[in-house]
């Protein structure tokens, strides 16, 4: 969505924001509109009348005038996948930094862009972001672009991706039961698993939505424990509506953001997957592997499952053919069957 105020919520100044996952980004402007295409750096200059100033993905890199324009640039210095590619403008953006010492040890810079009646909440930001990048850290490894460091964005939308740019439309409150920012905790969390590690094709956004939603879960874990991670996965369950396949078609560019099963369905899958495993460490380490081993790369399905069952030392085909490709998850049905004074159960998996 390219859109004024009023798109999503609304702002007390007149703003502009672009949000394209899905519909790619040819919708605001000229590229080969794949997912497998990813650019190794961006250097972004946007050209605005005053008072407008704009926020972009990476780092600041100056501005100049052009005529009766302000020209802000700004680059990128990490692969980035296009959709992610955006710019914010408002005329009252003030950018507040704080910085994050991450398990790399590299200082990682965090950027805060508020509008002007919101600064005092910079400090609210700060504090949930650093809990979010800890928690992550923990599991996904070290946070993946230090040079560009984090961002968040106050927006006219509710939230998106954006490499070091997130969108930020939440209004500065946690959830109520579970006292987390829902924004941050999800957006952050795709800087690992849809920027850091990205599907080729639209056809697998389940692999970045579905470990991002999992992920949610994992910060639970970290601060409250594994019975704490189910409640919160328990209580996204009705979310799953079994109306189409989580698996979409290859080679159409095909919008997979409506069906919401790439995010709960998915998420699911993995903790019944990591229950199967009933190796913790195992589980853990199979996770960290898929990110070091497939850093600022565009994956497949078959890459993830493939690489996932030797991790585990398991043939993990059959399992992901029954939550990906149809559409009823798989029953379990058993027998027992008596052979002398015991009962021995015997269960059989129907698709």
């Amino acid at each position: 969505m390219v859109g004024l105020s009023g798109v999503g919520r609304p702002m007390a100044s007149p703003g502009l924001g672009v949000a394209c996952q899905g519909l790619g980004a040819s919708l605001w402007w000229p590229l080969k509109d794949h997912l497998s295409d990813e650019p190794d750096s961006v250097s972004l200059t946007f050209c605005v009348p005053p008072p407008l100033r704009v926020i972009a993905n990476g780092q600041p890199a100056g501005q100049f005038l052009r005529h009766t324009d302000t020209c802000f640039v700004w680059r990128v210095t990490y692969p980035i996948n296009t959709y992610n590619v955006t710019f914010y403008a408002a005329p009252s953006y003030i950018v507040q930094e704080d910085t994050f010492h991450s398990l790399s040890g590299e200082v990682v810079p965090l950027r805060f862009a508020l509008l002007q009646a919101h600064t005092d909440k910079v400090a609210y930001l700060a504090e949930q972001s650093k809990k979010v990048l800890r928690a992550y850290e923990h599991y996904f490894g070290p946070f993946p672009v230090p040079r560009d460091g984090f961002g968040l964005v106050e927006s006219p939308y509710y939230g998106m991706e954006h490499q070091s740019a997130i969108a930020y439309g939440n209004r500065f409150r946690l959830d109520r039961t579970w006292g987390f920012d829902y924004i941050i905790l999800h957006e952050t969390g795709h800087e690992w698993w849809g920027n850091h590690l990205t599907a080729a094709d639209n056809a697998d956004l389940w692999i970045q939505e579905g470990f991002c939603t999992y992920g949610e879960s994992l910060f639970m874990e970290y601060y409250q424990g594994y019975s704490a991670a189910v409640r919160y996965l328990v209580s996204q369950r009705g979310q799953i509506q079994n109306r189409f396949p989580v698996q979409g078609p290859y080679c159409v560019n095909a919008d997979q953001t409506r069906n919401t099963d790439i995010y709960y369905k998915t998420a699911w899958m993995l903790h019944t997957l990591r229950s199967r495993v009933a190796n913790d460490s195992l589980w853990l380490r199979c996770l960290r592997a898929l990110q070091d081993s497939f850093s600022f790369r565009t994956v497949s399905r078959a890459e993830i499952v493939a690489f996932m069952g030797r991790q585990l030392n398991q043939d993990l085909e059959p399992f992901f053919r029954a939550y990906l490709d149809h559409l009823r998850p798989p029953v379990l049905s058993y027998r027992v069957v008596q052979e002398g004074e015991k009962g021995v159960s015997l269960g059989t998996l129907d698709m």
